[in-house]
């Protein structure tokens, strides 16, 4: 039973409208795994917290916060569209941030990032990015 704040970057740029598998896109693969990953992380203990973020369209948008509510996690999350291109490295940033500001200090930050599309960073700033979540003791999951 790990105490964790878990926030999700869910990738809902245009590239995930793909439909890799039969009649599925990968945003609604991503959706299925978000909603099993939601039940698992908040089934561990009763004080972990998740959140997410979108990473395309015209910002990074924060859509919750950490929260224990799954119903109100999943419904945000299936009715996300796709829209744009993903900014990763602002969008890992702006979680990393959000990681920062939560309330329970003694829990764990993690990142999950959910990647469909191609990365548009230079691998200087992604080593740079890489440090800074090192430094703040901040998991990364891709």
């Amino acid at each position: 039973m790990v105490l964790e704040a878990v926030m999700l970057c869910i990738d809902n740029s245009d590239y995930m409208r793909n439909g890799d598998y039969q009649q599925v896109s990968r945003l609604d693969g991503v959706v299925d795994c978000c909603n099993m990953l939601i039940t698992a992380k908040l089934g561990d203990n009763q004080e972990s917290g998740v959140g997410f973020l979108t990473t395309a369209g015209k910002r990074i948008e924060v859509h919750m916060t950490f929260s224990r509510e799954e119903e109100r996690l999943a419904t945000l999350i299936e009715s996300l569209e796709c829209n744009g291109k993903s900014q990763w490295l602002n969008a890992l940033k702006t979680a990393q941030l959000v990681l920062k500001n939560r309330q329970n200090k003694s829990q764990r930050q993690r990142i999950i990032a959910f990647i469909g599309s191609p990365i548009d960073a230079t691998v200087e700033e992604l080593t740079a990015l890489g440090k800074a979540l090192k430094k703040n003791n901040v998991a990364i999951d891709l």
